[in-house]
């Protein structure tokens, strides 16, 4: 077994591998935003939907508070995923280093032997 195997889970965690899966979170950030403006474009292009009564302009306010909340979360979610991206290019970027230290320290007792 080589160093960042993991047998039960059947998989091999590798610097570029780390590398993929940050860059796919901050895809997932981008997507996120991307799909929460488009529903916001989509929405406001419907108009009033709930009518200039008493009771539409209640429903229509209700609305539009549930819309800026989800907004909010979609907003808060890409957030975090931005931010899980950077920690985990930075493990990337640590274990590419410590990979490159292995291979020169072999290199070196190799080139004892």
């Amino acid at each position: 077994m080589r160093p960042g195997d993991f047998d039960d889970l059947g998989s091999t965690v590798t610097h570029s591998s780390l590398a993929r899966s940050g860059t796919e979170l901050s895809d997932v950030a981008r997507t996120v935003v991307g799909e929460a403006a488009l529903l916001q474009v989509d929405l406001a292009a419907l108009g009033d939907r709930w009518g200039g009564g008493e009771v539409g302009a209640t429903i229509g306010r209700l609305d539009g508070v549930v819309l800026r909340l989800l907004l909010d979360r979609c907003t808060d979610l890409a957030e975090l995923l931005q931010a899980d991206s950077g920690k985990v290019m930075a493990r990337s970027a640590i274990h590419r280093e410590a990979e490159r230290e292995t291979v020169t320290v072999v290199e070196r007792g190799a080139l004892d032997v």
